[in-house]
């Protein structure tokens, strides 16, 4: 399933002007999920995203194993993300969580375990703005 980008209305701005669109803006319906249905802002049981004991109040709550593709059509520049198993997962359980762009892998987090805390950020630079 592939989401597009392009939506105007949700393009934001960092400090450093910079376009940005947070992945919660997009259609989750195109997100696989291996157990319930992914949530924007909230863990898949409604409660609010909690990594490391730290509450966001932006992203996306899923369940593995799950899949998002978004098709940027030669609109972005750079990809990040910040990751982590949120709080509410059981003691043991673990992921791993992978980046890909234009069909090849370009980051991947080692095994989060529950109470980690967050993965640092994963920056993925499109390849074809590489000169």
């Amino acid at each position: 399933m592939i989401a597009e980008t392009g939506t105007e209305q949700m393009l934001e701005t960092t400090t450093d002007n910079r376009p940005f669109i947070r992945l919660e803006n997009f259609d989750l319906n195109h997100m696989t999920c291996g157990w319930g249905v992914p949530v924007a802002k909230k863990t898949i049981l409604d409660k609010p995203l909690t990594i490391g004991g730290v509450i966001y109040e932006d992203g996306v709550g899923t369940h593995s194993d799950s899949e998002f593709v978004i098709e940027l059509n030669g609109n972005g520049a750079f990809f990040e993300s910040m990751v982590g198993l949120d709080d509410e997962a059981e003691e043991g359980g673990t992921a791993r969580f992978t980046v890909h762009a234009d069909g090849r892998q370009v980051e991947r987090s080692g095994h989060a375990g529950s109470g980690m805390g967050r993965l640092g950020a994963e920056t993925a630079r499109n390849p074809s703005d590489e000169t």
